[in-house]
């Protein structure tokens, strides 16, 4: 057991980690870690857990040899996702340890090695001289999926290019159909989206073929994403969701893809402007994850933000407000407090204010917003001029018109000195100049009453 995770994750890794964390100066880099490591000390002790329980029910004749050799053979991919992540850490920049917790969550569940899936029965056994070049082939893509994970999208394509030519000579079906599938993922983070599509066909053919559920559902998922999501193709992503739903009742509706599926759908239904359908969903998804997780759990984060802002667009301004205050102090728990994904539920939950008139809240959420977006990307980012302008809007709804030109004005210089005049959001610079005159204070026009 734990002999198994020397040199993935051991006090030497996580050392190497910390270290390079640290080495970043990301603001939030101290807050990143601590949460990471809780997260990979969960996941190493579920790991550990089940790699004993099936040596001992093993041992006991309550499972056939067999069965144990597939649980061993998913365990160890498991440990090799794992091993490709803490490398990862290990030599991360500020961009892995902006996602670096987020990759911790994705790291593939445990219980999907309970009961896991054996290859096609028309599936030849590798020859033995084969299998030092499969088990290299497989770190490979397990190299790809934590670079997609963790948010280093031309890296992952780059790598599952290479992949592919690797496992291609081969000819071993489950490897090709497993590389398939990591292509197309990584072409869908990079924002290859048409191309990502017959890729992620193939994958979904080749699983089918092999009877790999988990692939199989994993490939559709993409497919619903990339259709529905990304290219807001409703009629295209109809069919894909229709077949994941398929797989998911396969397979036992396993609780946690519901989920992950419902968050998808929602999604889906957003992009097509299907803002109750999109509620609902959300609604049965967040029941699922904190019946799974618990109320606190991070994972819980991005549904609750979701299901916020649709709130927000039905008129449900105070339910939308109790989400979104959650949402933002789980984005604190997972980042810390200087994060930079915090910024977005706090934008919503300023709008969530603001449509409730309560225009001093609003403001101090978008004074945060501001503060954590000026120290991670500096006072003169574009951002912080927008969000400097939803603050002159706030102030000038509450009647602080000097607040309110004065805010203006700061919004407009950061946009101006970063783009310049002849930039293409050239209008909305001039909308910001429009804006800020009428924010001007009354007092400036001329007194006529003399």
């Amino acid at each position: 057991g734990p002999a198994r995770m020397q040199g993935v994750w051991d006090a030497p890794v996580q050392a190497a980690a910390e270290q390079a964390f640290t080495a970043t100066g990301a603001i939030y880099a101290a807050d990143a870690w601590t949460a990471t490591r809780a997260q990979i000390d969960r996941w190493q002790r579920e790991w550990l857990d089940m790699h004993r329980s099936s040596c001992e029910a093993t041992a006991r004749g309550e499972q056939s040899s067999e069965r144990l050799d597939l649980r061993m053979q998913c365990l160890e991919r498991r440990r090799q996702d794992l091993a490709a992540l803490t490398d990862l850490y290990a030599h991360a920049d500020k961009q892995v340890v902006r996602r670096a917790f987020d990759a911790a969550l994705a790291l593939p569940a445990i219980d999907g090695c309970e009961d896991p899936p054996a290859p096609g029965a028309h599936v030849e056994a590798p020859a033995p001289e084969q299998l030092p070049a499969i088990e290299a082939a497989r770190a490979a893509l397990a190299t790809v999926r934590s670079l997609r994970t963790a948010g280093k999208s031309k890296d992952a394509l780059a790598r599952a290019r290479e992949a592919i030519a690797l496992t291609t000579p081969l000819a071993y079906p489950p490897l090709q159909a497993e590389a398939q599938l990591a292509l197309g993922q990584a072409q869908l983070v990079a924002g290859e989206d048409e191309p990502a599509i017959p890729t992620l066909a193939d994958a979904v053919g080749a699983a089918l073929r092999l009877g790999d559920d988990p692939r199989l559902f994993d490939g559709l998922l993409a497919l619903v994403e990339v259709t529905g999501w990304k290219l807001a193709r409703d009629k295209e992503a109809a069919a894909w969701t229709a077949l994941a739903r398929g797989a998911l009742e396969r397979t036992g509706k396993r609780p946690g893809d519901e989920a992950r599926l419902l968050v998808l759908e929602a999604n889906v239904d957003i992009a097509a402007a299907r803002n109750g359908e999109a509620a609902t969903r959300l609604e049965r998804a967040l029941q699922i994850l904190t019946t799974l997780h618990g109320p606190d759990s991070p994972r819980l984060g991005n549904a609750l933000n979701s299901l916020g802002s649709a709130y927000l667009r039905s008129g449900r301004y105070a339910e939308a407000e109790a989400l979104l205050v959650r949402a933002t102090t789980m984005a604190e728990a997972a980042g810390g407090p200087s994060h930079p994904d915090v910024v977005t539920p706090l934008n919503n939950l300023a709008l969530s204010h603001e449509r409730q008139g309560r225009y001093a809240d609003a403001t101090a959420a978008l004074r945060r917003a501001r503060a954590i977006l000026s120290e991670n990307s500096g006072p003169d980012h574009p951002n912080v001029g927008l969000i400097s302008q939803n603050i002159a809007g706030m102030l000038r709804l509450s009647g602080d018109l000097v607040g309110a030109r004065s805010e203006a004005d700061t919004a407009v210089q950061i946009v101006e000195a970063k783009l310049g005049p002849e930039h293409q959001l050239a209008p909305v610079l001039e909308h910001l100049r429009q804006l800020a005159l009428r924010h001007a204070a009354p007092e400036s026009a001329p007194n006529s009453t003399r």
